[in-house]
């Protein structure tokens, strides 16, 4: 330890701005909301004339009056304010040194302005003056539908008193005239199914909410009067292209106040936030950072046995830990959705051969037959793909279930779907898990049973393009000539359902279709729909040089982060979705959840480095956000990676009666935009 050559400075202690005899033990500062600065103060009756006898006639809640209490460094080159709160807590104590009354001084959550109760949005109903009204559910920007990201920031941007945007209800919007009505500026038609894949509904898309944007909204509307603590002002700042990163599915419950939101906003996208204080008198100010990215601090310390300089040495001692086997990751792979694929599907018959000519009164619903054979109530209603082989068998023509990858891979796609596949090269769907190397498409089915789901094509009313239940239906009375489709209809065919334990469909009015029956020999029947595929897009990355030599995978399951839905040139519905004349619900994200494992790699191939870093004194010139490439002089080089990552001051302790500051370094991994 080196030894001291520095002047002892004893911090002033101030309520309501006015000197006290008090005397500050401990103060701490801290980045982020989960742990808010406080100080430890004490008097121990040495000034009778401020208090009285500490222990004699008073309450001790009457200590905690509300006053605002500052820590205040008297420095040759001015004060310099290292904290700023409230008492609240008192500690009352008698013992050998005699009476003795300790102070806790916080900032608590509270003093940070209101909880979160709803969101902010325009509302017109019934007048012509818009107000603003608050929604009471949970604060959520850019939500997840499906894998698409939807946009919910307004156009709508208030201006008193702080300047922010509102959030954008899609049930404001449904329409041109209530987008017109409710005052909402031009929006995007974002295509995208519901979380149950039940339908599929054109839900309108406004602006995308940025972390900047964001931060703006949750400081003027939760802590609008900044009673205690003073929001960001820097509004240029924050809507610069640092912070213009876009939010994807934030949810922020209600009853949170701005210290715990801004950590769910600021955290997961690279920065963090600290209170910065000015002079005595004034209220500290939010200050936001980037993780692991700062000036740096000179720490020095010279090598022995060489006597020591206060120029060359600024550190006491330091307990620093560095781990390359914590959470250090060099292999990974990113799994997003299952793959779907719209695509035209050939059915086969649920009933064996023998009961093709049954008569088809027997085969109605009413029938006494029909009631007490359960095995021919499938007769001429189930159409199914066989997907999983249980048809094998059935009838003398089923050797085999269908090969689904044939058809979408195959000679009906003409080519056309496997360059489509493998048109971004590094990107993959993996049909099991070969971490560190790529795969392209392989086999996009296995025999397992599935479902239809609706088409992904959609109609102009947003509904799915299939007739029934989102799913197209097409019959061939002769086998070779298909029925148009408005020609397949409930009057002919009767009411069509989708079978809910395999894919297939069922004619399911009270007797079966007389025309199918009727062309029994020929008939053909195929459905245009979704298949959910039995693999999933994934994202494949591996680091060729990090500080663990050992590999160290990783399997990030992310299935609403990213999605491939393609819709099969076998679709009639194809070249309208390609030539731009039918929307859609397709996504392809191949390229983005590649380049997203590279980047997440790249963050999280790197060594923990930790700790505390002692510098003597009360006046060192640190502060939060600052990092500590290297201790000079030792040559102690503190990088955690490549690119010259190094830990980051994100704590300072300040031990008054020690007359030491305490910094508290960590490692960040920045997370990647999405």
């Amino acid at each position: 330890m080196m030894e001291r050559s520095r002047v002892g400075i004893e911090p002033r202690v101030l309520l309501d701005g006015q000197l006290t005899p008090m005397r500050a033990l401990f103060v701490e500062r801290s980045a982020g909301g989960s742990r808010l600065d406080y100080a430890t103060l004490e008097w121990d009756g040495g000034h009778p004339r401020a208090f009285g006898d500490p222990l004699r006639d008073f309450a001790l809640g009457n200590q905690l009056d509300g006053r605002v209490c500052e820590v205040v460094l008297p420095l040759p080159t001015g004060n310099k304010v290292i904290h700023r709160g409230k008492l609240k807590s008192v500690h009352a104590r008698l013992d050998d040194r005699g009476p003795v009354l300790g102070y806790t001084s916080r900032l608590e959550p509270y003093h940070f302005g209101a909880p979160t109760t709803g969101m902010l949005i325009r509302n017109r109903s019934g007048g012509e003056n818009s107000e603003v009204v608050n929604v009471p559910e949970q604060l959520v920007f850019n939500p997840m539908v499906d894998g698409e990201c939807i946009g919910n920031r307004s156009q709508a941007l208030e201006t008193s008193p702080h300047r922010h945007y509102l959030f954008l209800d899609w049930r404001q919007c449904q329409t041109e005239a209530a987008r017109q009505w409710n005052q909402q500026g031009p929006l995007q038609n974002a295509d995208v199914r519901s979380a149950d894949l039940a339908d599929v509904t054109l839900r309108p898309q406004g602006e995308q909410w940025t972390v900047g944007e964001a931060v703006l909204y949750a400081c003027a509307v939760l802590n609008p009067q900044q009673e205690h603590v003073l929001n960001c002002t820097s509004v240029v700042e924050l809507e610069s292209q640092r912070y213009r990163r876009v939010l994807r599915d934030v949810r922020i419950p209600l009853g949170l106040h701005l210290p715990q939101v801004l950590d769910q906003l600021l955290e997961p996208f690279g920065f963090s936030w600290y209170l910065e204080y000015g002079a005595p008198g004034q209220k500290p100010r939010i200050e936001l950072f980037p993780l692991g990215l700062g000036a740096p601090l000179a720490a020095k310390m010279q090598r022995p046995p060489a006597i020591i300089d206060p120029n060359q040495t600024n550190i006491e001692r330091f307990d620093l830990r560095y781990d390359v086997g914590r959470r250090l990751i060099n292999r990974l792979a990113v799994l997003g959705a299952y793959v779907e694929i719209e695509a035209t599907w050939d059915l086969i018959r649920a009933w064996p051969a023998e009961l093709d000519d049954v008569d088809d009164f027997d085969l109605a619903k009413f029938s006494e037959v029909y009631q007490a054979n359960p095995n021919m109530q499938r007769a001429h209603r189930d159409w199914v793909l066989g997907e999983d082989g249980s048809y094998v068998g059935l009838r003398p023509e089923y050797t085999a279930p269908p090969d689904l990858n044939a058809i979408v891979q195959g000679s009906v796609a003409g080519g056309a779907f496997e360059q489509a596949a493998t048109a971004f090269g590094g990107a993959a769907v993996a049909p099991a898990l070969a971490i560190g190397e790529s795969q392209p498409f392989a086999k996009l089915f296995y025999a397992l049973r599935k479902r239809f789901l609706p088409c992904l094509a959609i109609n102009e009313d947003g509904s799915p393009a299939g007739e029934f239940n989102g799913v197209r239906v097409d019959i061939s009375l002769d086998g070779e000539t298909w029925e148009e489709q408005e020609e397949i209809t409930p009057e002919r065919f009767g009411n069509v359902v989708l079978l809910t334990r395999e894919a297939g469909i069922r004619f399911d009015d009270e007797m079966i279709p007389f025309e199918l029956y009727d062309h029994r020999a020929t008939v053909r029947v195929r459905v245009t729909a979704t298949l959910r595929a039995d693999v999933r897009l994934s994202g494949i990355a591996a680091a060729t040089v990090s500080p663990n030599a050992d590999a160290v995978p990783h399997v990030l399951d992310w299935p609403t982060g990213f999605a491939f839905r393609l819709i099969h040139p076998s679709s009639p519905y194809y070249s309208q979705v390609r030539n731009g004349s039918r929307a859609s619900a397709e996504v392809d994200d191949r390229r983005r959840i590649d380049d997203f494992a590279r980047q997440l790699l790249d963050a999280w191939n790197q060594a923990d480095c930790d700790g505390p870093i002692t510098l003597p004194g009360l006046d060192q010139p640190c502060e939060i956000s600052q990092v500590v490439p290297k201790i000079a002089g030792r040559e102690i080089d503190l990088a955690v990676g490549e690119g010259g990552r190094s830990p980051q001051i994100v704590g300072i302790a300040y031990d008054c009666r020690g007359q030491a500051t305490t910094v508290q370094l960590t490692s960040f991994r920045d997370t990647p935009s999405l």
